[in-house]
């Protein structure tokens, strides 16, 4: 009896032994990228690490190339970086992910995207007090024109003591009021910044801008904005379709694919 026994538990130690071996051996590459297929990314990925053989099916471009697909659909910025053709379709996306998460903009994330400009929705632009705060600024700024556009308010450091903006340049955007679409802003690799012609709250003036970044000792960023002549510092954030927005107290800047320009969009090369 105690050799039967034995000998049964030498049977299913051995039929362990068998179920324990590799799958991919076991059923074979091609049935292994199948079930592959059903996982998520991030799983297919860790697959990479378990063995040689593993990473063979899992790091598989045709395994990949759907899941970029997928990923960049919808998406309103492509980063430039995925038209490397020497990486791989797992690199191609890993580096995508990472440049989905930046949040740190470069110029040609600037120069790349058209940017819708929308006013500050804050509550100041609901009751009295947004008066009240335009009259000081008013009575302290040295020019300004008949018409009050922004490119004549001369002194832009002024702006600091507003809460949002004045009302009668919210009523010369037609978005703001619902009878047209958002003005439209543009950037320049040569520092230059510009808008559409005939918009009344641009102006015509003179325009540059300045991405400023500083960083503490151990290289984090400390700070990082858009400085746009002398006015309030915009702040950089991303959004899920990795769109960017700029923004400020007074307005900010929403970037849209833009219609004159094919292609994906950003550096190049990674910028973390």
């Amino acid at each position: 009896m105690r050799m039967e026994v034995q000998g049964e538990r030498q049977g299913l130690g051995k039929r362990q032994v068998g179920w324990a071996g590799d799958p991919v051996e076991a059923l074979g590459e091609e049935v292994m990228g199948r079930v592959m297929e059903l996982l998520d990314a991030r799983s297919v990925a860790r697959c990479t690490a378990v063995s040689r053989a593993w990473r063979g099916v899992a790091a598989d471009d045709r395994l990949w190339a759907p899941m970029c697909a997928e990923l960049m659909a919808g998406k309103a910025h492509i980063p430039r970086l995925t038209l490397i053709r020497t990486g791989s379709k797992l690199s191609t996306y890993s580096m995508a992910i990472m440049d989905g998460k930046r949040s740190r903009i470069t110029k040609e994330d600037l120069c790349d995207h058209a940017w819708e400009y929308h006013f500050t929705i804050s509550d100041g632009c609901m009751g009295s007090g947004i008066m009240t705060t335009v009259s000081v600024y008013l009575a302290s700024s040295d020019v300004v024109a008949s018409n009050g556009t922004q490119g004549e308010l001369m002194h832009a450091s002024s702006w600091w003591q507003l809460k949002a903006a004045p009302e009668y340049w919210r009523n010369l955007d037609p978005s703001w009021k619902h009878t047209g679409p958002p003005m439209r802003r543009y950037f320049h690799p040569d520092g230059y910044h510009s808008a559409d012609p005939h918009d009344a709250v641009w102006g015509g003036h003179e325009c540059t801008y300045t991405v400023i970044t500083s960083f503490v000792g151990d290289g984090r960023i400390r700070e990082h904005y858009v400085r746009i002549n002398r006015w309030p510092p915009l702040k950089v954030s991303r959004k899920d379709d990795w769109s960017w927005e700029l923004s400020n107290h007074l307005y900010r800047y929403n970037s849209i694919p833009d219609a004159d320009k094919k292609g994906c969009t950003g550096p190049l090369f990674p910028v973390w």
